[in-house]
């Protein structure tokens, strides 16, 4: 079988400005939070990004998972498939492929398509333009190609400096590709306020022309910024320029490299193969550049240069302002759309097959396949884009002198981690604060906050609308709730936070010292647990007077450490790996810091872990062993050793929940009044809440600081060797 269009990357580099000629010059990349290390700049140019793709290194590059379409309705939708983004001989390939491959053709046309996800690896990015959920029927079809797009959002941005991707394009009706920038944050406001930096853009066509008859297929390519003081003013038709090869040559018949300078003096200077293509540097900043275009779309009268400047309003604007923030980069195949493939194109030997005023311009496109598809096929891949001190070290370490958004991202769900914990975690400041150099994580009652009546009766919609906001996870209906028929909302407010998307490592040291209150948390791997993989630094139970059946002591006075680990749920060896202690002399958990050096548990099983649980791996059915060659997923994995799962980079969590039918088992006796609920209850939840009047006073002092929060001081972590 022929192979399909493929976006090839040979590499990728950027360079610390060289117009930051001081150490003590502006930093010109964002790596503080990065999940891999950069070097500490002393002489410019300095390089701080490079890949040369001999592998798919997840720690740089984040696959985005949306059919949302960028709001240009494209035709293909994004997830992580080593179909459609992959290295080979030290290049990236991103490749656009049938969706009817692999779901089939009845999938394409009255099929369901959902990417929510239920793990940090495979959420959806973006439910904006239905990106998470699409379903075919009434003539509407499912997004009928797969692709990729790749980005470095959370792990690399940088401000200034030079950008440099060798890349050669694909070829391919109705094929988009690009490698751009985006801010890491919008600091001046929604697109295009906060702007945008197009390296290069091109389309796939090979005899596609605009009405002057100049070409604008494969042997076009466009680099552009786009940038205006609001929705949809945008003045990027003074910041686009296109470059045109000759003598039968394409972007997509050899490598081209893609370049663009930035500094605060220079501008953004863009250039193809070393040769000048664009310069941009407003002498007067962008809202003088573009006052023609700010005229207002009811009146038609100019907009107010004191009201609507966005990058006058904004503190710390400069005069390249918006184009004086960290961008990240962005590298994706699209297909078709209706926007970038304008009506006005036209195309040989066939027609474009939709226009972009169609309301099912998809459908149109797909019903065209015949003609399209084999502009896409070739036996050569053509049609890809691809894209040629000392030890131990601290690579890890808040001291909570304030809440870091750029460390920490809040959990957004009601799921309860399959507990069904009886708190929601969302982003308030009731709930996750710092106060004096301490992080603090407190549960609060729902209805201080959203009333009585909407425990009882409400409907808890956590979905979100932007980046900022969005949930976190649905699995367990955990971005909506509705009570009713005896079921409430959950009615604890809390937080959780992790490191997800800005820190993980694998081996090392971590230390995290924390008072006051029940702390939970530590460290996840991959997705599906058990067999990737969870360490849990600290777990502990807020009740002062909480004993198991051997009349041991399980509250706020006792902690756990305890690995989770097996081939597939519900196999969990944790009970090997799994070490409580106990303060004695009416110390708590609550009172002091404690473990301060002293060993409590260690775990290195000499043949690994599928040896060591291997009396766990029974079928729960035959009731016969589980078959090693079959079963092992820590075998199975290239690049396997014997301490897998715990391997592979682990991520931070932090976390106060309340309740739910685990870790507060029924065989556990509370005093002076017993557990308000029963873990197989159908209401568990509602039953605890019932009796509220008897725990809520145990959650309250003068001081604030009882078992009902959790404060942390610091968190920790070295590199031990190289």
């Amino acid at each position: 079988m022929n192979k399909l269009a493929n976006f090839f990357l040979l590499a990728a580099a950027v360079t610390a400005g060289a117009e930051a000629a001081a150490p003590n010059a502006a930093v010109n990349y964002d790596g503080r939070d990065l999940q891999f290390s950069f070097p500490k700049c002393t002489s410019y140019p300095c390089l701080v990004f490079e890949d040369n793709f001999d592998s798919l290194d997840f720690d740089k590059w984040e696959h985005e998972i949306t059919a949302g379409g960028g709001g240009n309705w494209e035709f293909q939708y994004y997830h992580n498939n080593r179909r459609n983004s992959f290295t080979r001989d030290g290049k990236l390939f991103i490749k656009p492929t049938l969706t009817a491959e692999d779901r089939g053709e009845e999938f394409v046309r009255n099929g369901h398509l959902d990417l929510w996800g239920s793990s940090p690896a495979n959420l959806c990015t973006g439910n904006q333009w239905w990106g998470c959920s699409r379903s075919a029927g009434g003539g509407n079809i499912v997004n009928p190609i797969q692709s990729a797009r790749l980005r470095t959002a959370n792990t690399f941005a940088f401000r200034y400096g030079r950008i440099e991707v060798e890349a050669k394009m694909p070829t391919g009706d109705w094929i988009w590709p690009a490698i751009w920038l985006l801010p890491r944050r919008n600091e001046y406001g929604e697109w295009p306020c906060s702007g945008e930096i197009d390296l290069v853009e091109s389309r796939g066509n090979r005899n596609l022309q605009g009405p002057d008859g100049k070409s604008a297929g494969v042997d076009q390519m466009g680099m552009t910024l786009h940038w205006g003081p609001k929705w949809p003013l945008n003045a990027y038709s003074k910041t686009h320029a296109t470059k045109n090869l000759s003598g039968g040559k394409t972007f997509g018949t050899d490598f081209h490299k893609y370049q663009l300078e930035w500094g605060p003096e220079i501008g953004l200077v863009f250039s193809l193969d070393g040769e000048h293509v664009m310069t941009v540097n407003p002498p007067k900043g962008f809202w003088e550049y573009g006052k023609e275009f700010w005229v207002d779309e009811k009146t038609q009268q100019p907009l107010d240069k004191a009201t609507w400047n966005p990058w006058k309003m904004s503190g710390g604007a400069t005069r390249l302002a918006p184009f004086d923030k960290p961008f990240y980069i962005i590298m994706n195949v699209a297909v078709g759309g209706v926007n970038y493939f304008g009506d006005e194109l036209t195309n040989s030997p066939y027609p474009k097959p939709w226009r972009n005023t169609d309301g099912n311009a998809m459908g149109n496109f797909y019903s065209a396949k015949n003609l399209w598809l084999p502009t896409w096929k070739d036996e050569k891949d053509e049609t890809a884009m691809q894209v040629c001190t000392g030890y131990p070290c601290l690579v890890f370490e808040d001291n909570f002198d304030f809440l870091d958004f750029d460390k920490w991202e809040r959990e957004i769900t009601a799921g309860g981690g399959d507990h069904k914990e009886f708190q929601y975690y969302h982003n308030n400041r009731r709930n996750s604060f710092t106060r004096d150099g301490k992080l603090f994580i407190k549960p609060t009652l729902t209805a201080e906050d959203r009333g009585e009546e909407f425990v009882r009766n409400g409907h808890l919609d956590l979905w979100g609308s932007s980046p900022a906001n969005l949930c976190t996870g649905n699995q367990w209906m955990g971005c909506s709730r509705t009570a009713g028929g005896g079921n409430i909302v959950n009615p604890i407010q809390s937080a959780r936070l992790r490191t997800v998307n800005n820190f993980a490592f694998s081996y090392g040291r971590i230390e995290v010292r924390t008072g006051s209150g029940p702390p939970s948390g530590c460290c996840r791997g991959a997705t599906n647990w058990p067999a990737s993989g969870e360490i849990d630094l600290v777990e502990a139970r807020g009740n002062r007077n909480l004993r198991g059946p051997d009349g041991q002591s399980v509250g706020i006075d006792q902690m756990g450490m305890t690995l989770h680990w097996g081939p597939k749920w519900p196999y969990n060896g944790y009970s090997k790996t799994h070490a409580t202690k106990n303060l004695s002399g009416g110390n708590t958990f609550g009172s002091s810091f404690s473990l301060d050096g002293k060993h409590v548990m260690t775990v290195n099983p000499p043949k690994g872990f599928w040896e060591y649980g291997k009396k766990f791996w029974v079928d729960e059915k035959t009731q016969q062993p589980l078959d090693k060659a079959t079963w092992n997923p820590w075998k199975a994995s290239g690049g396997a050793t014997r301490l897998a799962p715990f391997d592979k980079p682990f991520y931070i969590i932090m976390n106060v929940a309340v309740g739910g039918v685990n870790y507060f088992g029924d065989e556990l006796t509370n005093s002076p009044y017993p557990k308000p609920w029963r873990n197989t209850d159908g209401n568990a939840m509602g039953n605890f809440y019932s009796a509220k009047n008897l725990w809520l006073p145990t959650w309250t002092d003068e001081n604030d600081e009882t078992a009902m929060q959790v404060n942390y001081e610091y968190v920790r972590v070295w590199k031990l060797q190289p």
